[in-house]
């Protein structure tokens, strides 16, 4: 470790002196943005969230916005609970949630829950399709979601949330901002609760039956801070902070012998990154804590504790001569759990150096991206991560881009150090990306067509044993797929339309024990089609909106025996904006789920039927 911290120090310090030799030529400043090194990936597809859809969605969490407007599918076991991402076949583990450039993965579970994220608290939201590894670690295998925190605009700014919606679900936030030339602050407050006791149809009966869910209530409330401050030209330093606080009941599942039980998160985040410029080459030096609590209470039970800590320190310089950019930087990662099921230490360390070459020729018309990752922690070393990302330019509005790249995941802390089942001498997943893509963008409508195919080894899985299940490195899967995406606009002086989809194609399958029934088959809880499709129509200071969603057929078996069945989903929405003085108002009126469809994302756990929503935003 002490060696390859010695070599990785030299090969920094080494691309600095190369930055500090030539060029007078000025580096634009650069904002902090979703993306940790300010540019997009070459030979990747990434999507962003406006700040249209994000008004829209200003009461729910995040697994609503995504699952409505882009290819992440959320498994979900119904309304306040679990939500975990995952898009192109991948698991919740293999995608990333990045926040200020840090991964938010939980270090003992290895995902994020989405539905513990508010949406009110995030500016923006951008996807990426396939793997940046190379640049950003563990966990990117099949893409990343990125939360960005904007710069907030000049002077005094405040936003005051208030929605009520069916079965009991109530939510307040607050928006506030200060900000001048040097210095910003912006202060948000989220407060949501939620009964949730929603009818479903209950069809495990006979005759089929009308019940109510119980057990099914949350609250949340959550506050989070953003000081940028700028103490002298070309010197920039920001904070950031997350509190939260959430509790929830977890409903039994139908026809189990499970039993109601109860969860209490909370959580710490904080992040700090200054930067420096000088010429042509930037130093950016980020810090991260993580603090993350869990209580879990079975019925009649005693709460189980654990507790996940991440530390995380980074350097990294970037320099850019004519069209070329050389990023590279050291990344080390101590993570912490404790939980009485744990044995040894409970412990992680990372170290990483990273190196990334972008350049463009031909007048940018012809863009690449080389990147390069070497990593060792505890356990083992990560082999040589590297990645390449192609753009072509040809014609004004015709774009072609195609990336390869190979991919990883460490083990999680549960699966080196729960007791019994745990194994320290697991092997990190590693995958083999490769992608092709096609571009039309133009000012009234852009199309995205890509083709994807992705290759697993050493996956991780936990299985059954004669006392208890044990977790190893046994799978192997396949993923491949198409995906197209586009959005079209017009607009005159009175009248607006957006049309906007997205639809996927995917086989993701086992490849693991061809004696087994599940090789070849598709991997469970992953569907083969998926579409959405967004429709407003606006007049004035008014819109309608329609939102239609289709989700094919999941397996619930690896053998593909049985599967959970299709269902299409319809919500209709009505806005209006108007002014008083200096005072905006946006109110919303909405229908989800308009034509009251039965339907269940994971098995024996059904979701609402029709449901109705009232929003107002109020901005001064």
């Amino acid at each position: 470790m002490r060696r390859m911290l010695f070599i990785c120090t030299q090969l920094v310090f080494s691309a600095t002196l190369l930055a500090q030799k030539d060029s007078a030529r000025a580096l634009p400043e650069h904002e902090v943005t979703a993306m940790r090194f300010g540019t997009k990936p070459n030979g990747l597809f990434v999507q962003e969230t406006d700040t249209l859809l994000h008004r829209l969605h200003a009461a729910s969490n995040l697994e609503q916005l995504l699952s409505a407007h882009s290819g992440v599918f959320v498994k979900q076991a119904g309304p306040s609970q679990l939500a975990s991402p995952g898009f192109r076949g991948g698991s919740a583990a293999q995608t990333a949630v990045v926040w200020n450039g840090f991964s938010l993965n939980h270090a003992m579970l290895g995902q994020v829950d989405l539905s513990l994220f508010p949406g009110f608290l995030t500016d923006k939201v951008q996807v990426q399709y396939g793997s940046q590894a190379a640049l950003y670690g563990s966990g990117q295998v099949s893409g990343a979601i990125y939360l960005q925190n904007q710069k907030a605009d000049t002077g005094f700014h405040a936003d005051v949330l208030l929605s009520a919606a069916s079965f009991g679900d109530y939510a307040q936030g607050l928006k506030a901002s200060w900000a001048q030339t040097r210095f910003q602050v912006k202060q948000k407050f989220y407060h949501r609760k939620a009964r949730n006791n929603y009818p479903f149809l209950n069809t495990l009966l006979f005759p089929v039956q009308t019940q109510e869910t119980q057990h099914a209530e949350l609250e949340t409330q959550a506050w989070m801070q953003d000081i940028r401050f700028v103490p002298r030209a070309n010197h920039k330093l920001e904070l950031h902070s997350w509190l939260q606080a959430s509790q929830r009941q977890i409903p039994a599942v139908l026809e189990s012998n499970s039993t109601p039980s109860s969860q209490e998160d909370k959580l710490l985040r904080l992040s700090a990154d200054y930067q420096i410029q000088h010429r042509n080459w930037q130093w950016n030096f980020r810090s991260a804590f993580f603090n993350e609590l869990m209580w879990f209470t079975a019925f009649r039970s005693n709460p189980a504790y654990s507790q996940a800590r991440q530390f995380i320190q980074a350097i990294d310089q970037s320099f850019v001569y004519h069209n070329h950019k050389l990023i590279s930087g050291l990344q080390w990662n101590y993570s912490k759990g404790v939980n009485s099921s744990y044995s040894g230490s409970g412990e992680l360390n990372q170290l990483a150096f990273f190196s990334s070459l972008e350049s463009g020729w031909l007048k940018g018309k012809f863009r690449s991206q080389l990147s390069l990752r070497k990593e060792q922690n505890s356990f083992s070393a990560v082999p040589l991560l590297p990645a390449i990302g192609l753009h072509v330019q040809l014609m004004k509005a015709l774009h072609v881009r195609g990336s390869w790249a190979m991919a990883y995941r460490v083990p999680t802390l549960n699966d080196l150090f729960w007791s019994p089942g745990g194994n320290p001498n697991l092997l990190p997943e590693r995958s083999s990306n490769s992608e092709l893509g096609v571009d039309y963008i133009s000012p009234i409508f852009n199309l995205s067509l890509n083709g994807f195919h992705r290759l697993t080894k050493n996956l991780i899985v936990w299985i059954p044993g004669a006392s208890f299940p044990q977790v190893e490195n046994l799978k192997q899967a396949e993923a491949y797929g198409l995906e197209f995406i586009w959005k079209a606009s017009w607009r005159n002086a009175k009248t607006w339309v957006r049309l906007q989809g997205n639809h996927e194609v995917l086989r993701a399958i086992n490849l693991s024990n061809p004696n087994d029934d599940s090789y070849g088959k598709q991997l469970i809880y992953v569907p083969r089609v998926r579409h959405n499709f967004l429709a407003i129509a606006g007049y004035r200071n008014f819109s309608l909106s329609w939102l239609q969603t289709y989700t094919g057929q999941r397996y619930t078996s690896t053998d593909n025996a049985n599967a959970l069945q299709d269902y299409l989903l319809a919500d209709l929405r009505a806005s209006a904006n108007f002014n008083v003085h200096k005072h905006r108002f946006q109110l919303d009126l909405a229908c989800r789920n308009l034509f009251d469809t039965s339907y269940a994302i994971m098995l024996n756990r059904p979701m609402p039927g029709r449901s109705f929503l009232v929003q107002l935003i109020y901005s001064i």
